[in-house]
């Protein structure tokens, strides 16, 4: 009767440090994963710009732009439609922001580096934009997509398909070298149609030569006028070009 008594223990015992690994060792990949997982301030819904770029125009000031702009908005939101244009195109229409001749190959791929308005590093060119869009159009240039059409380039070689057309190589920002493949003309807006406007938002129209229209839409936040829709005629033109 002792022996048997002795057994069960010994069967219980070796039961319990049985279930006792399988329940670490299963519970050991979510721990890790959870733990690899890092995604930056700046990505994440309520992140608070840092108020470097506020986009304010003393009052009494003359601005004169390189584009048209509207003439309902006050000077500071023509501020933002400038620099909001200007952004967004770096994103969907042009190579990006002004870079120098130097290139960095990683991946196969050129990359140059961005000294227009002097951005250092991705955060700081995200708080630029988070300045300027609401989180949905911020996630839409930031995930923009860059078509890859270099033969000697392996398909799913490009580091940021899918992801940015900006990179940090040592620390500082560069950019994915496309342009527009089809050699199409991207002009501004010509003139500009106000369709509503409130105290929270203003909602208006901008009018190209070709007939094209896009609709935007600026929202009050407690981060200022955001633009919480954007678009242009040419919006998904970008495509390698070396």
């Amino acid at each position: 009767m002792r022996k048997w008594i002795a057994f069960l223990c010994a069967v219980l015992l070796l039961i319990g440090c049985s279930a006792a690994e399988f329940a670490s060792s299963a519970a050991a990949p979510s721990q890790a994963a959870s733990q690899s997982v890092s995604i930056p301030d700046w990505m994440q819904e309520d992140y608070q710009p840092t108020g470097k770029y506020d986009f304010q125009v003393p009052e009494g000031t003359i601005v004169e732009y390189i584009m048209a702009v509207p003439d309902f908005l006050n000077a500071e939101q023509q501020a933002r439609y400038v620099a909001a244009m200007e952004a967004y195109r770096a994103f969907t229409v042009e190579p990006g922001f002004s870079s120098d001749d130097t290139d960095v190959w990683e991946t196969g791929l050129p990359y140059q580096y961005v000294r227009e308005k002097a951005f250092e590093d991705s955060a700081d060119l995200a708080d630029y934009l988070r300045s300027l869009f609401d989180f949905e159009l911020f996630k839409k240039l930031h995930q923009a997509y860059a078509p890859v059409e270099s033969q000697s380039i392996a398909p799913g070689s490009a580091p940021l398909v899918g992801q940015s057309l900006y990179a940090d190589f040592e620390g500082k920002l560069y950019v994915l070298q496309v342009g527009q493949g089809n050699g199409k003309q991207c002009p501004y807006p010509a003139s500009f149609e106000l369709i509503s406007r409130t105290e929270q938002e203003i909602v208006f129209e901008t009018c190209y030569e070709s007939g094209a229209a896009c609709t935007l839409r600026m929202t009050l936040t407690d981060r200022g006028w955001l633009f919480s829709a954007f678009s242009t005629p040419y919006d998904g033109q970008l495509s390698a070009f070396w």
